[in-house]
């Protein structure tokens, strides 16, 4: 397994069937800063929400990761499996993409 791959790796495999682009961007940082939204994203890229839908709404602590069971349906209606091949990007570098 790769934990990195090339943007050229990306460009030649973007059309494989098991393959899922995460787009794990944040609209703030942990100081409120806001972030200029990318105009431009990966095709086909789905949104990996960390602040809602991959947080525990719950938890007095932000940012924690919701149970096992709402984070594998979650997963799921991303349309991943236990063979997709993941890549995860976000719109300023490494910065939310390291948290999926």
């Amino acid at each position: 397994m790769n934990e990195v791959v090339s943007v050229e790796w990306l460009r030649i495999n973007l059309n494989s069937p098991d393959l899922i682009v995460l787009d794990a961007s944040l609209k703030t940082t942990a100081d409120g800063s806001i972030l200029n939204p990318h105009l431009e994203t990966i095709p086909e890229a789905r949104n990996f929400d960390l602040k809602n839908t991959f947080s525990d709404s719950n938890s007095r602590f932000p940012n924690t990761f919701p149970n096992e069971i709402n984070f594998e349906i979650e997963c799921r209606k991303l349309g991943i499996c236990e063979n997709s091949k993941i890549v995860v990007f976000d719109s300023i570098g490494i910065y939310s993409s390291p948290r999926v």
